[in-house]
């Protein structure tokens, strides 16, 4: 709409988001079609941003999109990152807190998120997990490039579970059975994130 370069990185992104007038592109085969304009998002002081980069398990990685999303006790940041070898994850930010994970497929034997309360336990291979956060959220913005079709206002129902340093979500947003995402929980010193707007983290 403005005029603006907004160029696809990942394969697997399919909506991108101008970072000049919030214009939403969703990629449709050959096709590029405007759907409409983003939310802006809502100040957070995330020391992350759009181009940050790192390492996980030996793989470097970019940040290239995020979601923003809202539930009663406050925002969280869910950041689209692209690997160098082309996969894609999610780096989850709330409150100096941060959890990477991939998607994994669904889950035919997740439990109804209606049914589920925290200190339950589900098995998941051979570790049991611990329902820790189980909440109602709802984007409310997004930027960069996203491996979904998404409007803000959508809700998200998720759940997260922990076992040790291990963390798996059930993402119920698309109905269930639920998405399910395996990761564990990070440090930005770990990661050893570069670029970041504050460079003294």
């Amino acid at each position: 709409a403005c005029g603006a370069d907004v160029r696809f990185h990942a394969t697997s992104s399919v909506l991108a988001v101008c970072s000049y007038c919030q214009s939403t592109l969703l990629r449709d085969a050959d096709s590029v079609r405007d759907i409409g304009k983003m939310a802006a998002l809502l100040d957070d002081y995330s020391p992350l941003q759009i181009a940050s980069s790192g390492i996980w398990r030996g793989r470097q990685f970019t940040v290239v999109g995020r979601i923003q999303l809202q539930y009663d006790a406050g925002v969280w940041n869910e950041w689209h990152i692209l690997f160098d070898d082309g996969e894609s994850a999610w780096l989850a930010d709330s409150v100096g807190q941060y959890v990477l994970t991939q998607a994994q497929g669904r889950s035919d034997n997740a439990p109804a998120f209606d049914s589920l309360q925290a200190g339950q336990l589900w098995p998941q291979g051979k570790d049991s997990f611990v329902f820790c956060d189980i909440r109602r959220a709802r984007c409310v913005a997004g930027e960069g490039e996203l491996p979904r079709q998404l409007q803000p206002g959508y809700d998200a129902p998720v759940a997260d579970a922990r076992c040790g340093g291990r963390f798996l979500t059930l993402d119920y947003s698309d109905g269930s059975p639920p998405q399910l995402y395996l990761g564990e929980a990070v440090t930005l010193k770990q990661l050893n994130m570069q670029r970041l707007r504050d460079e003294r983290m």
